[in-house]
């Protein structure tokens, strides 16, 4: 829902929901609405038994492939190779414990042959 619409259902004008919206969640509602799809591609990456990046792109609204790219790289500071890596030695049971992937406290541990998000 664009920010405009939202601001009108709460009677306040789009700019002070976002000063009022960045002021208490520490970053604008854009970055935030980023960050969280972001994040569902990851939970999205953790219930898939291969990684097909440009389908998960498609299917949590990014216009490509290299878009998502992008975003990884902006939001996360870390390539897409690096995720890969990550999960492949998460599912092959190479790496016990937390893996902490650093977007949004996001982070997955392995539970028998299960990923599982950790809060």
């Amino acid at each position: 829902m664009p920010l405009s619409q939202v601001a009108s259902r709460l009677a306040l004008s789009p700019r002070t929901l976002q000063r009022r919206f960045s002021s208490k969640v520490g970053i604008t509602p854009k970055r935030f609405a980023r960050v969280r799809r972001l994040q569902r591609v990851l939970r999205a990456v953790r219930r898939s038994a291969e990684l097909d990046w440009s389908a998960l792109a498609a299917n949590r609204g990014y216009a490509d492939q290299a878009h998502l790219v992008h975003e990884f790289r902006e939001l996360a500071g870390i390539t897409l190779e690096s995720v890969n890596d990550v999960f492949n030695r998460l599912r092959a049971g190479k790496v016990n414990g937390r893996v902490v992937l650093g977007i949004g406290e996001q982070a997955f541990e392995r539970k028998g042959k299960e990923l599982m998000t950790v809060a």
